[in-house]
């Protein structure tokens, strides 16, 4: 509800501890490629499964500290893979339910688009598309190669989605 509305600061504040970046490694232990991954329960992260293709390795990087992860579990149709870190301190993230999203809601995205660590994105829910036994949540929020992964915010600073692609050839598809 607005009543509970937090300014774009506060939401960030609130998810950017629990906003990491995903490293891909290659077989002789050198970063290959990044994306975006958030916390989303004790020492597990949610990240995008593309991001994780071609890759010996993945570690995550938190507060300058970086952990190795582990696949525990992968949904490519939905493209979401679950990793498990050792060791990380980094919060849980707030979840909000399905059923609490609405076209022209406000959201904002948090993830590494280039590279840029912790990068705040706003736009609006633009769509809520049916795909792979549930929707694909599309946003006007600005999203770039390495938000990946990142997560999608409502205002009470809830993860919404994790994003997954966006369409090049138009503006703000994502």
């Amino acid at each position: 509800s607005p009543a509970s509305a937090l300014q774009p600061e506060t939401v960030f504040e609130r998810v950017a501890p629990s906003v990491l970046v995903v490293e891909r490694v290659d077989s002789a232990g050198q970063r290959k490629g990044f994306a975006s991954g958030v916390v989303v329960g004790p020492m597990q992260v949610v990240t995008s499964c593309h991001a994780l293709t071609r890759t010996a390795a993945v570690r995550v990087r938190s507060g300058g500290r970086r952990l190795d992860a582990v696949l525990t579990r992968a949904d490519p149709e939905r493209d979401l893979c679950r990793l498990a870190v050792d060791g990380l301190q980094a919060p849980a993230l707030r979840i909000a339910p399905a059923s609490a999203l609405k076209v022209g809601q406000r959201v904002y995205a948090v993830g590494t688009p280039k590279g840029l660590e912790r990068t705040l994105s706003e736009g609006i829910i633009s769509s809520l598309r049916p795909r792979a036994r549930s929707f694909v949540i599309q946003t006007t929020a600005p999203m770039s190669r390495g938000s990946s992964g990142g997560g999608l915010f409502d205002e009470e600073a809830r993860l919404v989605g994790v994003a997954a692609f966006q369409y090049t050839r138009g503006q703000n598809l994502n």
